[in-house]
């Protein structure tokens, strides 16, 4: 990772915690440990990639200040509360998340849950508050493209495929298709909204960035599932979670990372985007250790 890309980086996730505490701060959420468990969730770490991407898009599409820092945060939000979701014993059943004690773990199943819906609901709140420089219409539209790729199409759709798939055997094309709308859904949101934001939504420049997005999400979904495989086989000599390396080997699985990430930024560069941030962007993700 270059030095500026780094400072980049930590610029970009800087500017994120700065929304989301500002936020905590001026929000009246009752009762105390509601909002305590909001602000424990939100301020647990994380890349900040949903954010970064958002303000790397609003930067190519100089769309208004104040809307990139919304989707932002909206998506940041909307991130932290399905992984709330996620870790619930009636899912995941996890314990700890970036070596912390679990929502629920912490504050119980009941509170987690809420915690989660409540957090969902912010989102709508942040999302209809009156963006200067922005249009009605543009912000409607905006709305709708979050609905439609956080809702049944995007990413609660495929949290439910992931559950309903859970106790069957999976093909790559079905592991795919729940990474897509579990995680790729939510990194395209990053680049289409600031699109949407500029009136740019109908252009090259848009097309070439939503498949940046698409592909990016993927690519980083199954290098996940490429150090997990690793870890579990370092650790016990055993794989027996379900994961990309595991259905297509460990080499086919790298070569995809690095086959998606060609065609990322194949697109930016074919529509004139340029931009070396996206390219380093996409090197990090294939290549991080972690």
């Amino acid at each position: 990772m270059n030095l500026y890309f780094k400072w980049m980086l930590w610029r970009y996730k800087l500017r994120a915690n700065r929304l989301i505490n500002r936020e905590l701060k001026e929000l009246s959420i009752e009762p105390d440990i509601l909002k305590e468990a909001i602000a424990y969730v939100l301020n647990s770490g994380g890349k900040r990639i949903r954010a970064c991407l958002t303000f790397i898009a609003g930067d190519i599409f100089k769309s208004p200040t104040v809307a990139n820092d919304i989707v932002a945060l909206t998506l940041e939000t909307i991130h932290a509360a399905s992984l709330v979701h996620d870790d619930l014993p009636y899912i995941d059943d996890a314990m700890m998340r970036r070596d912390a004690l679990c929502c629920h773990v912490k504050y119980g199943n009941d509170i987690g849950i809420i915690t989660g819906s409540a957090m969902q609901a912010l989102t709508a709140y942040f999302m209809t508050q009156e963006i200067p420089n922005l249009s009605p219409k543009l912000q409607k539209m905006m709305i709708i493209e979050l609905i439609q790729l956080t809702g049944s199409s995007g990413l609660v759709g495929g949290e439910a495929l992931d559950i309903m798939l859970m106790d069957t055997p999976l093909s790559l094309q079905q592991l795919e298709k729940i990474y897509h709308l579990k995680t790729g859904a939510l990194i395209t949101a990053a680049v289409k909204l600031p699109a949407i934001a500029a009136n740019q939504h109908e252009t090259q420049k848009c097309d070439a960035m939503v498949n940046y997005a698409q592909c990016l999400g993927l690519a980083y979904q199954i290098k996940d599932d490429i150090l997990d495989y690793e870890e579990e086989l370092n650790t016990t000599g055993n794989c027996t979670k379900v994961t990309y390396p595991q259905l297509s080997g460990l080499g086919k699985a790298q070569e995809k990372v690095q086959e998606l990430c060609d065609s990322a930024l194949d697109g930016i560069k074919n529509a004139g985007i340029k931009n070396k941030i996206l390219y380093d962007l996409a090197q990090y993700l294939s290549c991080r250790s972690h």
